[in-house]
């Protein structure tokens, strides 16, 4: 049973600052902000501040803190530099994490400097993104993503550039904002206008590992409106991609032929159901990947207490005209977060609220919500196992 404690609880967010995000890989960024020498990203999850520079070529990851006193080292999500220099005393450190220089060396103890290396934390660049972890014994970074490799396999996202990135302040546990992205039963009550377009009664759903996705039908309509011949929503728009809608059997079908027969080559490693249809995939805890042929849309929701959290949108394209855009903070109804997503973030502040209202104990959930209750019980594997290895959670 998945009690609303969870989503409201003090003790429940302190146990995952605890047991959670030290000890799992979680996403920091895309690849495309740390691409020369020098390149800076400072990325935060729970109570961890990591700072992840590019050494030559080579992404190293510290600690965003100076082993002096303890003050940042970058305050700037983003930058690039020559050298790391904490701006409280200006002690400076090379790429790789060690002191080169104390000002006033000598009034410390002998051998301060060679013992005031940065604290180093495991980095990796998987799809195209970079990803940390706090804990030294955890699973490798392929361990830990499993089938996710392989379900992104097609589309070939190291090779994608970073289009934006922008992140909504949420009145919101983080829970509850990745909820509203794990399931497609909500798509016909909250997203009616994309029903001509999309079946979501032919939502699938998988669960493997600690991960999930679900792949929904496009050039279909929902078999929920009913109705004889073709919707005349999805007549013009497959007329726009040169079907003809009426004469099909199975517009979907038809919709598919049409993208293969004037396929780009960036389309050739993809399946037939990566070129057609919409695939979510879920990274546990708090990573999804919206994906279409052309573009995808990376959602992370970021913990910032109990009953707020921070969302981070990372729209993705094939071939980004122009310079890399700086990440930036704005507010759901945001045009570059698509009325889709703003629908989604507002339901989720909404839940929040339902959550704080009293009047609820726990969720029921169908079988179209499973990848919410997989998170759960995702989670119970890294809270049981305060000093083994988290257990995956069974299907």
């Amino acid at each position: 049973m998945t009690t609303v404690a969870r989503y409201t609880s003090a003790a429940q967010h302190a146990l995952e600052q605890d047991r959670l995000w030290p000890r799992v890989w979680w996403l920091a960024g895309h690849h495309d902000r740390l691409r020369e020498e020098g390149d800076t990203l400072v990325a935060s999850m729970g109570r961890a501040a990591i700072l992840i520079v590019n050494d030559g070529g080579t992404l190293r990851a510290f600690h965003n803190v100076c082993p002096h006193r303890g003050h940042p080292l970058c305050a700037a999500d983003t930058g690039r530099v020559k050298q790391l220099i904490c701006p409280y005393h200006r002690w400076r450190f090379a790429l790789d994490g060690r002191c080169e220089a104390i000002p006033d060396e000598a009034s410390f103890s002998s051998g301060a400097r060679e013992r005031a290396t940065l604290g180093a934390v495991r980095v990796a660049v998987r799809a195209g993104l970079v990803w940390v972890c706090l804990n030294q014994q955890a699973p490798s970074i392929d361990t830990f993503l499993g089938p996710v490799l392989d379900w992104l396999g097609g589309y070939g996202l190291d090779d994608w550039a970073l289009d934006s990135e922008v992140t909504v302040p949420l009145a919101a546990n983080w829970k509850a904002s990745t909820d509203v992205h794990n399931e497609a039963y909500h798509l016909h009550a909250l997203h009616p206008e994309a029903m001509p377009l999309v079946d979501d009664t032919g939502a699938e759903v998988d669960l493997d590992g600690w991960h999930a996705r679900i792949r929904v039908p496009m050039g279909r309509s929902s078999g929920r409106l009913g109705g004889d011949g073709v919707h005349p929503r999805l007549k013009a728009f497959l007329e726009a991609q040169g079907v003809r809608a009426d004469d099909a059997d199975d517009t979907r079908d038809a919709y598919l032929e049409a993208l293969r027969r004037d396929a780009k080559p960036a389309w050739s490693k993809l399946s037939d159901s990566q070129l057609v249809d919409n695939h979510m995939v879920y990274v546990f805890p708090n990573v999804q990947l919206n994906l279409h042929r052309d573009h995808a849309m990376v959602f992370r929701h970021r913990p910032e207490g109990p009953r707020r959290c921070s969302f981070d949108q990372l729209n993705l394209i094939r071939d980004r005209k122009g310079p890399l855009p700086a990440p930036r903070t704005t507010t759901a109804d945001d045009p570059i977060i698509g009325p889709v997503t703003t629908a989604d973030l507002r339901t989720a502040e909404a839940l929040q609220r339902g959550y704080e209202s009293g009047g609820l104990a726990s969720l029921t959930l169908s079988r179209q919500e499973a990848i919410i209750e997989h998170m759960h019980r995702g989670l119970d594997g890294f809270f049981d196992t305060a000093t083994t290895g988290p257990a995956q959670p069974q299907k």
